[in-house]
């Protein structure tokens, strides 16, 4: 099943066209890559009824590390595979200790109201050395009838430096690093993607959020071959 999702994600080529189309466009196929899934243990991070950011978030990023390895052969390395608290220094340290090329912090958004949702990407600007706009992430929330809010600085985070742009963690601020809010969580359980009491996804979640990683593991590609 997970392989048929991949290859739909994938405007249905098989996994090595993809991997060959994306080297004949400069795609390195030695990256490394840390995939982050936001909060976890007892930092639960934002919650609607059944929706638990760290939960979701957890599963999210499991798979989009998954599609990275099994698209492009990188290698992946994840901060947290269970439910349990890691703290900033922690996931800075890593990435030095790995070597880290690309850090991706998977995220569920909260505020607003009811009907809020929609998919944003904070991203170090400066460390990228230009802006990327996301182009296929933003195709992806079109098409899954969410809205796309867009590529923020991850130096004017509400007021503040979001610590992936922080100088203090030195190894996440001068990679190509960013923080994905996929989906606010009030709209995870409007769209029906995600089964509380199992901690899982629906089979909606399958199709929808399925699609959203394939986009944003297309752009992380483009962004790792500029």
């Amino acid at each position: 099943m997970f392989r048929d999702i991949v290859n739909k994600m994938i405007k249905g080529k098989r996994i090595m066209e993809v991997r060959n189309m994306m080297k004949s466009r400069g795609v390195p196929d030695n990256v490394v890559v840390v995939i982050d899934a936001g909060h976890g243990g007892r930092d639960t991070g934002a919650v609607f009824e059944d929706v638990v950011e760290k939960d979701i978030a957890l599963k999210t990023a499991l798979w989009l590390g998954d599609t990275l390895k099994s698209v492009y052969g990188w290698k992946v390395h994840f901060t947290r595979t269970d439910d349990k608290t890691v703290n900033l220094w922690y996931r800075n340290k890593m990435a030095c200790n790995v070597g880290a090329d690309l850090y991706v912090s998977v995220h569920y958004n909260a505020g607003g109201n009811a009907m809020t949702m929609g998919g944003e990407v904070w991203a170090n600007i400066p460390a990228m050395e230009r802006e990327y706009d996301f182009n296929f992430l933003k195709e992806g929330y079109t098409q899954v009838h969410s809205r796309w809010r867009g590529v923020k600085d991850a130096n004017h985070w509400y007021g503040r430096v979001l610590y992936i742009a922080n100088p203090s963690y030195r190894c996440l601020s001068s990679i190509p690093s960013v923080l994905w809010e996929v989906e606010f969580v009030q709209a995870v359980k409007k769209f029906g993607w995600w089964d509380g009491k199992k901690k899982d996804w629906t089979h909606k979640g399958y199709s929808d959020v399925g699609f959203l990683i394939g986009k944003m593991a297309v752009d992380l590609a483009e962004l790792m071959g500029r």
